[in-house]
């Protein structure tokens, strides 16, 4: 609290988190820093609904976001149920969310969780193919 750096929040999985919403109170309450929220999501691929959550945190508390990490997730996936969600669905939501957050005057960070290529659940959100080199998302993401 003393230092110069800036502090943000825990980052629950969810924006409206009962957790974060006693943290955010308790920190009021004792006169102590945040100069800004996190969240993480892994969800279906769904830009306006992830863009919405974004905005919804932003407002809730007044402070600009970061999203420590966030990517497509099917958490139905099995090892022998791959992932509902195909690549360019993945894609689409990653090329929308960039755009979108892009725009955002709140957001201040922003960053793709690399799910491994093999995770059935993460597995169309992997930036890398097992040996190394980059998968179609990984070459959107690291695109201009």
């Amino acid at each position: 609290m003393t230092t110069r750096f800036r502090l943000g929040s825990p980052a629950p999985a969810g924006t409206n988190s009962l957790w974060l919403e006693g943290f955010m109170a308790k920190t009021k309450t004792k006169g102590l820093r945040v100069n800004f929220v996190t969240m993480h999501r892994y969800a279906r691929p769904k830009a306006d609904d992830f863009l919405n959550n974004v905005t919804m945190l932003h407002e809730k508390y007044g402070k600009p976001v970061w999203v420590t990490e966030y990517a497509v997730a099917d958490w139905n996936a099995t090892t022998t149920r791959r992932s509902g969600y195909s690549r360019a669905q993945t894609e689409d939501l990653m090329r929308a969310t960039v755009a979108g957050m892009s725009a955002m005057t709140v957001v201040e960070s922003y960053d793709w969780k690399p799910g491994a290529a093999l995770d059935p659940v993460l597995g169309s959100s992997a930036l890398f193919h097992t040996k190394g080199t980059l998968t179609s998302t990984g070459r959107l993401y690291a695109s201009p």
